[in-house]
């Protein structure tokens, strides 16, 4: 037997492995980090094998991570599939994955001698340090763990002190020094970066107890809604993507769906980002750890929290990335590894529509200019790229959209560029005038460094003209969208949500870029350790004002007017669904935070018919639907008895439930008005919550 025969062999029988330890660990009952072990091992060898067939011809480190997302990607577009045409279950998933891992089986590998990449050298001298990195990052973790809470947080970094920064400026800074220095182990730099950006981005995910933000607990309850149900109606051709990796996750690991949910993104992140920079940026035989490490002085508050809009950013980065990568190689790359774009757009679509089509339109795109070098093509280019969204936007908003004159709206546009309502700077110090007046030049010396790299190889290939189109063309749908598009039921400070998420995306797309101009100055930068030093002293402060202000913020400047779910939030839909015991013919008014609350804990079970014929939510939800707006009037005219009579007979009950919260002001003065024409009211938390009852007389 030959030894191509041999080893092919072996391959499919470490494949077949895979798989059955897959199928075992979908229907064992054992504990889930001994399911989470055996899903991982499982699902790299079977990346490993995908990155085999896709990236042959590189070191396999690259095949296994890039394999994976791949692999990954191919799931989610395969399981979305089967719900869109079936419904979800284990059976199905496990079929999916039989599936998918028979291909992988069969995929032709043709394992080809790949460069050699330089390792450094494995010396006490780096390994010290190196370990002083990663105990900093880790007693930081400590620290945010430490103040885990279930109570309100506004600003995570109103439970931290100065010494917390300053331990992280000080790791940043040895860790930026590390990573100039050629001698020290490219898997050290690699694993020192990794967890650097991990905690970069899970500052809210680690201290806020029950998660930040309120969009994340609507897809949570659809996710375990589709767990317990198999589907979810109406079936919509978006978010699919991401419900099918969290439950597939939680079939295989056992792991709490909320967990799964929190994690994709941030750790998501902050594991698949680097790698796919370290692949698409390597020179010869370096990989710029540095220049990764400063991707993050752009604040990546797109990727801190789980939602499908959020991953579907994430995916769009990946694919900015590998488009990069194939301008760069446009001569050399094989067809099949141009498998990993499509994948990696496919997912995207399958995830969030509104971006993924975008997306598939500059992939296609630059898959056309990588082959013809004319740059009359971009006079297509660019106009289907700016109509495409704004037509399907239109088109699937209904009948009622409102179209709009650009120039009688342009103050929903340029709103997005101003700062915010919470900005109130009550006679800020020097200090934080400074900090705040850098905090407005971030964005635009971040476009500015992009921009200057895309002129830097203007004359290397058509890269440079194709990103600069991408992103006025995506600018000037973002304007259209804001302008002259105004959605049903959507309250008016929403309107310009849709297009502000366009001018994440083109921040995303340019991060290879962003990547590509820090990689520039580290190779023209000297060589001496005391320019070293004051480099990484100075970027280390920059990142730490980056890091600052991709959470939100409570200082004398910023007074951020976002809460999240707390304890009492919990005990408070628990104490009202208790009173009423079997009977759920009843309505709370309330704010979005304890909706989110009531999400969590009951999902989708409750919905009432009202007097339009509607379904809505018996917690008040701000989509801009008429019973949210009866919350509106209790908090922001007056908590009188006939907005509650009105929203019971809006929604055919007997019973309807007011919760005001300590964070609402005038807390008090709603308070005490409240109690005057309530049947009974209660107090919940000390004074954290009042919920007043309200019944037919």
């Amino acid at each position: 037997m030959t030894t191509t025969m041999t080893q092919w062999i072996l391959r499919g029988n470490i494949v077949i492995a895979a798989m059955i330890l897959l199928q075992y660990v979908l229907w064992i009952d054992a504990p889930s980090l001994f399911r989470t072990m055996l899903t991982v091992t499982s699902v790299a060898i079977l990346g490993y094998h995908s990155g085999l067939f896709l990236l042959p011809q590189t070191s396999r480190f690259f095949q296994i991570a890039i394999g994976t997302m791949s692999f990954l990607a191919a799931l989610s577009i395969l399981l979305s599939g089967v719900y869109w045409f079936f419904s979800l279950s284990k059976v199905f998933v496990s079929l999916a994955l039989v599936f998918l891992g028979s291909i992988v089986l069969f995929l032709p590998k043709t394992k080809q001698a790949a460069k050699a990449i330089r390792r450094g050298d494995l010396l006490p001298m780096h390994s010290l340090p190196t370990l002083l990195v990663l105990l900093g990052d880790g007693i930081l973790f400590l620290k945010l763990f430490e103040k885990r809470l279930g109570d309100t947080i506004i600003s995570p970094w109103t439970f931290v002190g100065p010494k917390f920064f300053f331990t992280f400026f000080c790791v940043t800074t040895l860790l930026l020094f590390l990573l100039q220095q050629k001698k020290v182990h490219i898997a050290l730099k690699g694993l020192m970066t990794v967890v650097h950006f991990v905690l970069f981005l899970s500052v809210a995910l680690i201290l806020y107890k029950h998660g930040f933000g309120f969009d994340p607990f609507i897809h949570q309850a659809s996710e375990q809604w589709i767990l317990s149900h198999g589907t979810i109606t109406p079936k919509v051709p978006y978010y699919i993507g991401q419900y099918m990796l969290v439950l597939v996750g939680f079939f295989t690991t056992g792991l709490p769906l909320a967990m799964l949910d929190h994690l994709i993104v941030p750790l998501g992140t902050a594991l698949s980002l680097p790698l796919m920079l370290s692949y698409v940026m390597k020179k010869k035989d370096a990989i710029p750890f540095f220049s990764i490490a400063l991707v993050p002085l752009l604040p990546l508050s797109f990727f801190i929290v789980t939602t499908p809009h959020h991953l579907a950013i994430l995916l769009s980065a990946l694919t900015s990335t590998w488009i990069w990568h194939e301008f760069d190689t446009a001569k050399n790359i094989q067809d099949r590894s141009r498998i990993i774009g499509v994948l990696l757009v496919g997912a995207t679509c399958v995830v969030h529509a509104f971006v993924g089509i975008p997306l598939a339109i500059i992939y296609l795109g630059s898959l056309l200019f990588q082959q013809k070098k004319k740059k009359t093509l971009f006079l297509i280019y660019a106009p289907v790229l700016i109509a495409t969204l704004p037509i399907i936007f239109l088109f699937s908003l209904g009948p009622n959209t409102t179209l709009l004159n650009p120039l009688v709206s342009l103050s929903v546009f340029t709103d997005l560029f101003t700062q915010p309502h919470w900005y109130i700077g009550i006679d800020p110090n020097m200090f934080w005038k400074l900090l705040y007046g850098y905090k407005r030049l971030i964005i635009p010396g971040i476009i500015f460094c992009m921009t200057i790299e895309l002129y830097q190889t203007r004359k290397q290939s058509m890269r440079a003209l194709f990103f600069a189109v991408t992103a006025v063309s995506l600018f000037v749908c973002s304007f259209l969208i804001a302008t002259t598009i105004w959605p049903p039921d959507l309250i008016s400070y929403e309107r310009g949500n849709y297009a502000k998420r366009l001018l994440e995306l083109i921040l995303a797309l340019g991060i290879p870029a962003l990547c590509a101009c820090w990689q520039r100055f580290e190779i023209k930068q000297y060589t001496r350790p005391i320019i070293q030093l004051t480099v990484a002293l100075c970027f280390s402060i920059l990142l730490l004002i980056s890091w600052y202000f991709t959470y939100p913020t409570r200082d004398p400047v910023s007074l951020y007017t976002g809460y999240a779910v707390r304890d009492a939030d919990i005990a408070t839909v628990h104490f009202i669904q208790d009173r009423q015991g079997e009977n759920t013919n009843y309505i709370v008014l309330t704010n979005q935070v304890i909706g989110a609350a009531a999400l969590g804990e009951f999902g989708f079970e409750t919905y009432h018919t009202m007097q339009d014929g509607s379904e809505q939510y018996f917690y008040s939800i701000p989509t801009g639907a008429p019973l949210y707006q009866y919350f509106r009037k209790m908090v922001y005219e007056e908590p009188k008895r006939q907005w509650m009579e009105e929203a019971m007979n809006y929604a055919g009950v007997d019973t309807a439930y007011f919760v005001h919260t300590n964070t609402w002001a005038p807390a008090a003065t709603i308070r005490d008005a409240a109690k005057k024409e309530a049947n009974a009211w209660f107090d919940i938390g000390n004074g954290q919550l009042w919920i007043y009852e309200y019944t037919r007389e």
